[in-house]
């Protein structure tokens, strides 16, 4: 329900059937409409949340998952972070992921659909605020991102077996999501940051996404994608 999570599931609608995971806020009205997104409600903090995928998928294969969900950017150093607080950043990162992927490698069909390959695709939301540029204003959210990374190029071997691959875009500053509260000049400031002169933006995101779960991307696995505009 997030900025950048609506704007993928409502994007990849127009090729896949999408399950349109939320927790507690409701999906967008234009997500709720769509005929081909279903609802499905589930909390990656709760035990047994994948019993809600089995059962609105119903006898259909999972063909790819988006984990774009995550529970904010806290402000502050890693010595003044609520120790509850780092556990959930890391559990984004780290068991959830490992569990979204067990279910994709449960699930995944063993026969291409009409306008996909054999296999399927584990697609990750990370950021330029890990392992690239981590931001010691948010310190136990780039400590999480960077542990997503590492975490995909782990699983990316073992998801290999059914012929899964797992990937993670990793944009730069977005307007959208949890800097949706930003002011216009803190997105100047990172826009002059950028060399293409412009901030990343959720289509840019969208776009690489949708590359990934495509057959053309069938040979990418492990990878940490930087949507960085040039910046070194």
């Amino acid at each position: 329900t997030g900025g950048l999570g609506a704007a993928l599931a409502l994007e990849l609608a127009r090729d896949y059937a999408v399950l349109g995971a939320f927790r507690s806020q409701p999906l967008p009205e234009a997500l709720k409409a769509h005929a081909n997104v279903s609802p499905v409600q589930l909390d990656l903090d709760a035990p047994g949340w994948e019993d809600g995928v089995r059962a609105a998928l119903g006898n259909r294969a999972l063909y790819g998952i988006v984990h774009a969900a995550w529970p904010g950017a806290p402000r502050g150093g890693l010595l003044q972070v609520q120790d509850d607080v780092l556990e959930r950043q890391l559990l984004f990162a780290t068991t959830a992921t490992v569990r979204l992927a067990r279910l994709l490698y449960e699930l995944v069909g063993t026969h291409s659909a009409a306008n996909v390959s054999p296999g399927g695709r584990l697609v990750a939301l990370g950021s330029m605020a890990g392992r690239a540029h981590p931001a010691l204003p948010l310190a136990a959210y780039s400590l999480a991102k960077a542990a997503l990374e590492h975490t995909v190029a782990l699983l990316a071997p073992e998801l290999a077996r059914k012929h899964v691959t797992i990937n993670a875009v990793c944009p730069s500053y977005v307007a959208a999501g949890i800097n949706r509260q930003g002011d216009e000049r803190a997105r100047k400031r990172e826009a002059a940051l950028v060399p293409l002169g412009r901030l990343c933006t959720p289509e840019d995101v969208v776009a690489m996404a949708r590359f990934l779960l495509s057959d053309e991307a069938a040979f990418a696995s492990g990878q940490c994608i930087a949507l960085s505009g040039g910046q070194l």
